[in-house]
């Protein structure tokens, strides 16, 4: 949520790596990318998304996913592996 982290985008800025490209090869490697287009991560989304309220419409923007559904995005959060991503 802050975008600090394991994000290729962070430790680009910090110079650790050259390129802050996603792995998927469809975008830069932002927390908004991860969150919300990453095909890599599309069946931790999928879970995500099953478990909002089902009224509700998804994307939802970060500060509500933090706020409203703080169990699933943790979880989804947790399930990235950055090692194999």
């Amino acid at each position: 949520m802050t975008a600090h982290g394991k994000t290729e985008e962070y430790l680009n800025r910090f110079k650790i790596i050259d390129s802050f490209e996603c792995p998927c090869g469809t975008g830069n490697q932002r927390v908004e990318h991860l969150i919300y287009e990453c095909p890599k991560l599309q069946r931790e989304r999928e879970f995500l998304i099953r478990n909002r309220a089902k009224q509700e419409n998804w994307p939802k923007e970060k500060s509500e996913l933090m706020n409203k559904y703080l169990k699933y995005f943790t979880q989804f959060i947790n399930s990235i592996d950055f090692d194999k991503l």
